[in-house]
């Protein structure tokens, strides 16, 4: 009588168990601010007023802000980034190219949860939409930046940086021409 009694329970409540729990994946984030970054968008290397700066966790926006010159504010922006999450900021202006930095703000085990966030600086150069060359690139992040294990600090990934700037500007340069005599 045990036997049926536990095995009717188990095949009511196995159904149940298997699936209430198949489309619950739950991602944790760290409560710590991991990282400070601070950013400023540039055009022809001086900062630019009304630029729309989104910043994004796992595609959810968290914050969207306008930057302009205004008294006792200069330009540029900066957010507080939470450990083990993937961010974006979108930096953007009408008439102008948007540019994506991708941040990664995954720690390895080997490094200590800190009170003192790590700090990375940066400059995003905007440029007119009609300069613009290889239009498949510009949806790429311009820039990414993570926690280099070597050095023991957040840094941008240059050389994937300089391989997408040249795909950007591939198509920007004139052509030169050649004059038959």
């Amino acid at each position: 009588m045990n036997f049926k009694l536990v095995a009717c329970c188990f095949l009511i409540l196995y159904p149940s168990l298997i699936f209430s729990q198949r489309d619950t994946v739950i991602k944790s984030y760290d409560t710590i601010v991991c990282l400070k970054v601070m950013g400023i968008a540039l055009s022809k290397k001086e900062p630019i007023d009304g630029v729309a700066i989104s910043l994004y966790r796992e595609n959810e926006e968290l914050v969207w802000e306008e930057i302009t010159n205004i008294p006792y504010h200069d330009h540029s922006f900066s957010f507080d980034l939470l450990g083990n999450s993937n961010y974006s900021i979108l930096i953007s202006k009408a008439g102008y190219i948007s540019r994506l930095v991708s941040i990664n703000t995954s720690l390895p085990d080997s490094v200590p949860k800190s009170s003192t966030p790590f700090f990375f600086e940066f400059e995003v150069d905007l440029f007119k939409e009609k300069s613009a060359g290889d239009d498949f690139y510009l949806d790429f992040p311009i820039a990414i930046i993570s926690y280099n294990t070597v050095s023991g600090v957040f840094e941008n990934h240059d050389d994937y940086t300089k391989h997408i700037k040249e795909k950007m500007f591939l198509g920007i340069k004139p052509k030169s021409s050649t004059k038959k005599k």
